[in-house]
């Protein structure tokens, strides 16, 4: 397994690579997905998308909450436009 670490936004984050293992992500035969019933992950309180900014872009905010006050901005002012 090898590891590269990157810098991102004043934090060291850890890259694992494990495609080297020999893993099965196989399910054994007995499992029958299609007719199985899931239940949502109660540890998760909503669904989160991870987007990884280029330098360029993440030295002008200092938390993800800038970036979404931003986008969410961004998102208003196109729906003005679109409705005009």
């Amino acid at each position: 397994m090898k590891t590269q670490n990157k810098e991102f936004m004043n934090h060291t984050i850890t890259i694992v690579d494990d495609s080297s293992e020999n893993l099965s992500d196989e399910l054994r035969e007995e499992y029958d997905v299609d007719s199985m019933e899931f239940k949502p992950n109660p540890f998760v309180a909503h669904k989160k998308l991870v987007v990884e900014l280029t330098d360029d872009v993440a030295e002008f905010f200092q938390s993800s909450q800038q970036v979404n006050d931003f986008l969410r901005n961004q998102i208003k002012q196109f729906q003005k436009v679109l409705s005009l």
